[in-house]
């Protein structure tokens, strides 16, 4: 049986006990695995109201780029303001965005509700 290394810790927050953990845990930094490219960073965020935190994983190309969303977590986390989303919200944000920037345009464009929405069915 082959046995995984441990990834290569680089930083580690402060512990923390937000979300209701009984233990603390900390946002961690860690460096691409062997023959890896990506770094990683991990921490917990919220669920949603009354739900128990959730784990989260974020991966970066770069140690910069890795070392900027640490940051952000350790912030958010200070403030206990929302840490940075995960690629699924990501996405879901990205088309929400879409969608209100193209509701936005077409009242610009004085289109009426209706007509915005009609002509968002016909392709």
């Amino acid at each position: 049986m082959v046995t995984r290394r441990k990834p290569t810790l680089l930083a580690q927050g402060k512990p923390r006990t937000l979300g209701g953990s009984a233990r603390p845990w900390r946002v961690r930094l860690y460096a691409p695995e062997d023959g890896g490219t990506k770094y990683q960073v991990m921490f917990r965020a919220p669920a949603g109201e009354g739900k128990p935190w959730k784990r989260v994983l974020r991966r970066a190309n770069s140690e910069e780029e890795a070392r900027k969303i640490f940051a952000q977590a350790e912030a958010a986390l200070d403030t206990e303001k929302e840490a940075p989303a995960g690629a699924d919200v990501r996405a879901a944000r990205t088309i929400r965005m879409l969608g209100d920037e193209y509701l936005r345009d077409s009242r610009e464009r004085g289109k009426q509700p209706g007509s915005a929405a009609r002509s968002g069915d016909s392709g």
